[in-house]
């Protein structure tokens, strides 16, 4: 039986993680609240040493048209309802 071909999933470089967290001042943990992971920090640090998903691409050119604000209300707002 043939082998099946694996597709390659794209992925978000790690040096767009880190230009995102700096443009917008934040320190990891904050990147982790934002895209709604209580890892205090460890996924971005993942991130920015191996890339990350796909998707936090789009979530970054969503913030950076749209602004940051939205991001950060429903971070805040995500902890209300878990806390």
């Amino acid at each position: 039986m043939p082998s099946a071909k694996k597709t390659k999933v794209p992925k978000t470089p790690p040096s767009v993680i880190t230009d995102f967290r700096e443009r917008h001042r934040l320190d990891q943990s904050a990147v982790d609240r934002l895209f709604g992971f209580s890892s205090e920090g460890r996924a971005c640090r993942r991130w920015e040493s191996v890339g990350a998903p796909y998707y936090v691409a789009i979530l970054i050119a969503y913030v950076d048209t749209y602004g940051i604000e939205k991001m950060e209300e429903m971070a805040a707002s995500h902890e209300l309802v878990t806390a």
